[in-house]
């Protein structure tokens, strides 16, 4: 059970997953003092989110290729486009 959880993937899933929580608060953070420092690390944390999904996604059952598509929804809409992005992949869309 201990070397299940602690093997490298699960490992570095929850490396990412403490980066995303971390990326999210300074998301917050910045949205509210500086409209450009905030567009940039909401279009950073989107890009981050989809990167994590698919090199790590497939412990899910869904990694996201990295498409220019899927590159430009999660660079302009940040973490809310790639949870549009998972949607339609469920969806089969």
């Amino acid at each position: 059970m201990i070397r299940e959880l602690l093997s490298p993937p699960a490992v570095l899933m929850l490396y990412g997953l403490c980066a995303a929580v971390y990326m999210l608060r300074q998301y917050q953070r910045m949205r509210r003092h500086r409209r450009l420092t905030g567009m940039l690390l909401g279009n950073g944390s989107g890009i981050a989110g989809l990167l994590l999904l698919h090199f790590f996604g497939g412990a899910w059952g869904m990694a996201l290729p990295l498409t220019l598509f899927h590159f430009g929804v999660s660079a302009v809409g940040g973490l809310p486009g790639v949870l549009l992005l998972i949607a339609m992949h469920l969806l089969g869309i």
